[in-house]
């Protein structure tokens, strides 16, 4: 198993990009900030697709200061070149952590 982690900016952007097939265990989006609330987009878009609503998972989710929002009750099972993206409506208060395991 192997983890990542990525501060999220108001502009949507790449969280974990598939490289072979991996299984995505759990996703964990945590507001660093003490004084600032935030909202989350969060899209699992197939190699060769556009980001857009055909391929988003989450929407405007609420992410209070000092607060974690997870999802780690699917697995979401990724090919070569697909990626979770996501963006905060706050520049640099989201840190998202993602756990993997490399199936192939």
């Amino acid at each position: 198993m192997a983890i990542t982690n990525t501060q999220l900016s108001t502009s949507p952007g790449p969280v974990f990009v598939s490289s072979g097939e991996n299984a995505i265990t759990a996703l964990i989006f945590c507001n660093t900030s003490a004084t600032t609330d935030a909202t989350v987009d969060i899209w699992m878009v197939p190699a060769g697709y556009a980001l857009g609503d055909n391929n988003k998972i989450c929407k405007a989710i609420s992410i209070p200061r000092s607060e974690t929002f997870s999802i780690d009750t699917e697995k979401f099972i990724l090919a070569n070149g697909d990626s979770v993206q996501a963006q905060s409506t706050q520049n640099s208060v989201i840190t998202v952590t993602l756990s993997y395991i490399q199936l192939f």
